[in-house]
């Protein structure tokens, strides 16, 4: 039975290819389609052809193109993503289809601002490319002066998101498109970047806490000043090939020395106080840290580590707890919670939503193009790029 709409003549081997792309089963994929895992499966080998209103349905399933299902075979490498931070519990494997989808939604985003920059006649921005120093601590320096040089606001203001913006701020002023993930879980993916040399992409996962957003938002930037790409995880494992993990601890520690400078740290009265490889470091202990950078517990520990003040054991053991605390904790919406124009901008990226914004008042794209790019309604775009840093309400 069909929906009365001409067949597609799609090709089965394309229609594979999308759905195998995200990771989903066949029975997966076949109810969010609105078909029966029969029909989908005679699809795919050959045997019936959808018709044009189903393969819209598909289209949108697997976040595709409707033109990408007559296409003479599939892309070679479209979805090779390299680098994603996780916690220590995550597995290896197949990504999910949301990680998919995150991945291949921050490339178009980057698609659509290179477009954007050629209407307005600009160049991309190529101050995110830091030289490094001799040092850890120097590369940190200079990557902490760049960022906090062109951000807006206090990196220690007491407002967690407040302090969150003031770094992705000036991630977006250096030319880094800076995305929020919101549909992937904490265990799969704390973060990951794209390193291009026009215009890199940082990602950071909305459903984490703001403070070790913050963290990794940085251990990505000294992935893009080390022009690496690898993978990207908190913890460093012995079966790690050698050369990668020795870059996911060089990240590690510029991230930590970004937020909390070797001197300033060491100058803290509980710092002064505590012997080496402290590994009583408490909640309350931890606060003046917590405090003084505005960094999550783990950052802090983290640094603490680095500079010899606990134990590798004493770190991981903590780590552990933290992860599971974070996990465990209510974050389900309740009302009077964030609304759509103060979660979409992040998501999109403010930087992002600006450009897109002065594209459609120079007259270079039009409003319903201006909507298409934010991913929103012709009637919200105006909220939208006030709530952004542009335009007008």
């Amino acid at each position: 039975m069909t929906d009365g709409s001409p067949p597609g003549l799609a090709r089965p081997e394309m229609l594979r290819w999308a759905r195998r792309s995200l990771g989903l089963e066949i029975r997966v994929a076949a109810p969010k389609a609105g078909v029966s895992v029969e029909l989908l499966s005679e699809w795919e080998a050959g045997e019936a052809a959808p018709t044009i209103d189903q393969l819209r349905r598909l289209a949108g399933v697997y976040g595709r193109p409707l033109a990408v299902f007559f296409l003479p075979r599939p892309p070679s490498g479209f979805d090779v993503m390299r680098d994603f931070r996780r916690f220590p519990e995550a597995t290896g494997g197949q990504w999910s289809p949301q990680l998919h989808l995150e991945f291949r939604r921050s490339l178009e985003q980057r698609e659509t601002v290179l477009e954007l920059l050629e209407y307005l006649d600009e160049r991309p921005l190529q101050n995110w490319a830091i030289t490094p120093g001799q040092s850890e601590d120097e590369t940190a320096d200079r990557i902490r002066s760049a960022v906090l040089g062109s951000s807006h606001g206090r990196p220690n203001d007491r407002d967690q998101y407040k302090r969150l913006s003031c770094w992705t701020s000036g991630l977006e002023a250096l030319g880094v498109l800076v995305v929020t993930a919101r549909d992937v879980d904490v265990e799969e993916m704390r973060g990951f970047s794209v390193l291009r040399h026009d215009i890199p992409i940082i990602a950071i996962n909305g459903r984490d806490a703001p403070n070790a957003r913050v963290f990794s938002a940085l251990h990505e930037m000294a992935h893009l000043v080390l022009r690496t790409s690898g993978l990207c995880d908190q913890r460093i494992g012995d079966s790690d090939p050698v050369r990668e993990r020795q870059l996911e601890i060089k990240c590690n520690a510029i991230g930590a020395r970004v937020l909390m400078p070797r001197d300033s740290v060491l100058n803290l009265g509980i710092v002064k106080m505590s012997p080496r490889d402290f590994e009583g470091w408490t909640d309350e202990l931890l606060s003046e840290l917590t405090r003084a950078f505005g960094v999550s517990r783990e950052s802090a520990l983290r640094r603490l580590l680095d500079l010899g003040f606990t134990t590798d054991s004493y770190y991981q053991q903590r780590r552990r707890e933290l992860a599971i605390e974070w996990s465990e904790q209510d974050r389900t919406p309740h009302d009077g919670g964030p609304t759509f124009y103060q979660i979409h901008p992040t998501t999109m990226g403010k930087g992002f939503i600006r450009l897109v914004d002065r594209a459609r008042r120079t007259g270079a794209i039009t409003r319903y193009e201006a909507a298409s790019f934010m991913r929103a309604r012709v009637g919200q775009i105006d909220h939208l790029a006030a709530v952004a840093g542009g335009g007008q309400s």
